[in-house]
């Protein structure tokens, strides 16, 4: 039940951030998922405007970090807004069920889990 109610807050943020006058999902909307971080899932959330919303969530539901960036295309630069790091990472979406993402920088290194450079490969799971 506490990871419904984390994922639901969460989701609220997520809309409250940047409200659209519409409630149409972006292709790219979803649960997504990489092997690289494990016990982290990502929500996604592609805006009429061309901006990209991904908050990554805790497994166990003890933190989470929210990320914002601007889109081109199929790739966004998005950085951290709420986080125990300062962090940019470009997403390439590939289609509407992979990507990949590029580590642009981390600091501090000793609290990222993956270093500046590092590239991973994330799927979407719904």
């Amino acid at each position: 039940m506490s990871k419904f109610l984390i994922i639901f807050s969460l989701s609220l943020f997520i809309f409250a951030a940047h409200p659209t006058t519409e409630a149409e999902a972006g292709q790219f909307d979803g649960v997504w998922y990489t092997a690289a971080i494990p016990g982290s899932y990502f929500m996604v959330r592609q805006t009429d405007d061309n901006k990209l919303i991904l908050t990554r969530l805790a497994d166990n539901g003890s933190w989470w970090e929210a990320f914002y960036g601007d889109m081109s295309g199929n790739s966004a630069t998005i950085t951290t807004v709420i986080s125990t790091v300062s962090a940019g990472v470009t997403v390439q979406f590939l289609s509407t069920t992979s990507a990949t993402a590029v580590v642009n920088y981390c600091n501090p290194s000793y609290n990222c889990d993956l270093p500046a450079g590092a590239t991973v490969n994330i799927s979407r799971i719904f």
